[in-house]
C-alpha cells in the first residue's frame, strides 16, 4: 500500500461513523487457497494503523474463496467469485452481502442462483 496510503487511510478513519475498508488484495492469508504470495508486501504495517483507528470492516477479495475472520475487533470479509470456474475452497460462484442497521453487521454470502449463508456457519463448518 505505501506509507502514503496508510496514512490517508489513518487519517481518514472518522470516530462519529462506521468506517469500510475495501481492498482487492488482503492483508491476512485466506485458507483453503493454495501458497501465499497475494497479500499486500506491507500487511503488517497495515494491520498495526488499523488496530489503532479500529474500521468496522475490511473487505477484500483476490483469492476467490469466501471466508471472515475477526481480528483485534475488526471484520474481514472475503468475497467469493461471482463468475468463473476458477474457485478455491469453496466451489460454487457466490458474492457477499452485508447489511449494516442501527451499527449492527450481518453479513451473508448469496450463491448465485441459490441460497443465502450466514458467514459465521460457513466459516465454522468448514475448519
Amino acid at each position: 500500500m505505501g506509507r502514503d496510503q496508510i496514512k490517508f487511510i489513518e487519517n481518514n478513519i472518522a470516530k462519529d461513523r462506521l468506517n469500510v475498508l475495501v481492498m482487492h488484495h488482503h492483508l491476512i492469508p485466506v485458507p483453503d487457497t493454495g501458497l501465499e504470495a497475494a497479500i499486500a508486501e506491507d500487511a503488517g504495517d497495515v494491520l498495526k494503523m488499523l488496530s489503532k483507528v479500529n474500521p468496522e470492516l475490511v473487505l477484500s477479495g483476490h483469492r476467490h474463496r469466501p471466508w471472515s475472520w475477526k481480528l483485534n475487533d475488526i471484520n474481514f470479509f472475503f468475497s467469493g467469485a461471482i463468475s468463473t470456474i476458477r474457485l478455491r475452497g469453496f466451489f460454487e460462484n457466490s458474492y457477499n452481502v452485508i447489511q449494516i442497521e442501527n451499527g449492527k453487521i450481518s453479513p451473508q454470502l448469496k450463491i448465485v442462483g441459490g441460497d443465502f449463508i450466514d458467514f459465521n456457519k460457513l466459516t465454522r463448518n468448514q475448519q
